[in-house]
């Protein structure tokens, strides 16, 4: 019984392979140009041709995330409208103009300086605290003065 259900799955097998076809991937991949910053792929753009068709592959990093590396990607099947993006993109990039940047010294406060700053913080400090215990027992007062009303009302009430 072994042998034959032996017998049987090697037949089984034999057969199902012998139906699988092998294709070659006659797909020519060509890079088109990349933007790599800092060791990161930003952008790149490749072109696939195939026998029948051409096809354009635009593939980028999503900035909204920054701790990991998520890349988007787009398909483009017209060579004109591809390269309307890809002049788009370049000339964005060669039209840069370069500036010469001067950076100026910021006016650096001393010592005595900061020492004056800090002593006029605490002076209006004090002053505000002052402001604050005034109005606190301004409050404390009228308080006691709308109780006293409160009371007197009641008294005048019963009589």
């Amino acid at each position: 019984m072994k042998s034959i259900l032996i017998v049987l799955f090697g037949c089984v097998m034999f057969t199902s392979f012998s139906q699988l076809d092998i294709k070659e991937n006659k797909t020519e991949e060509t890079e088109i140009g990349s933007v790599p910053i800092m060791g990161t792929m930003w952008m790149s753009c490749k072109e696939f041709k195939d026998s029948s068709s051409v096809k354009y592959l635009f593939l980028y990093r999503n900035t909204k995330y920054t701790q990991i590396s998520d890349y988007k990607s787009f398909w483009m099947e017209s060579k004109e409208d591809f390269n309307q993006l890809y002049e788009i993109l370049t000339d964005g990039n060669s039209k840069r103009e370069e500036k010469e940047l001067e950076i100026k010294e910021k006016d650096i406060d001393s010592e005595r300086q900061i020492e004056e700053k800090y002593l006029q913080f605490q002076q209006k400090e004090l002053a505000i605290n002052a402001q604050n215990q005034k109005m606190q027992i301004l409050i404390a007062n009228m308080k006691s003065k709308i109780e006293t009303l409160k009371s007197r009302s009641k008294e005048n009430i019963r009589d």
